[in-house]
Parts: C-alpha cells; sequence; structure tokens
C-alpha cells in the first residue's frame, strides 16, 4: 500500500515503476546512421535492418556518420530533405516521367 501523499511526482514514479512491461516493448525511439555520402544506400539499409514494423512508429534519431550533433528535429529534417532530393534524382531510375 502506497501512504498517502499530495505529492504528484512521487505517485508518477511509482505508478510507472508498476507499470506492466509488454513482452518485446519498444523503446522510445530508433537511431538511423547513416552517411552523407551514399545517402540512399545506408538509408536503405538502416531502415530494413530494422525487423519490427512498431519500431518504425518511434521517434527518429538519425545520426551521420563522422559528424558529433544532437538531433532535436533539426539533422531529422536534413536528413529527410537530402533523402527526397536523392530519391527523385534520376540516376536512381525510381520514377518516370508521365506523357500525362
Amino acid at each position: 500500500a502506497v501512504p498517502y501523499s499530495r505529492d504528484y511526482e512521487a505517485k508518477y514514479r511509482m505508478f510507472r515503476r508498476n507499470l506492466p512491461r509488454a513482452k518485446g516493448q519498444v523503446g522510445n525511439q530508433v537511431e538511423l546512421h547513416v552517411n552523407r555520402k551514399d545517402i540512399m544506400e545506408t538509408s536503405f539499409r538502416a531502415v530494413m535492418s530494422i525487423k519490427d514494423s512498431e519500431v518504425l512508429k518511434t521517434r527518429l534519431w538519425v545520426i551521420f556518420d563522422g559528424e558529433r550533433g544532437l538531433d532535436y528535429g533539426g539533422l531529422s529534417r536534413e536528413w529527410f530533405l537530402i533523402l527526397s532530393r536523392e530519391i527523385f534524382n534520376p540516376y536512381y531510375g525510381l520514377f518516370e516521367y508521365s506523357a500525362m
């Protein structure tokens, strides 16, 4: 039994401590280690190496190889920008022009 207390933080910590843990519980973020030089290939390999699809629903934490930095949204945003440019690069042949 928990002694009566009005301390919200203590109650919250006890609540979190006593929550049942689900088997294979997913953390709150997924780290992607990518290289800027071949961002398309390293991103593909990093994403495809994740077996549990639930992990992909968590927070994305991008780490560029050889660079130090904290990702509070800026590196992820930059990763999406660079990757989107590479995806539509005609060199890869992922998309083709339509006559319509």
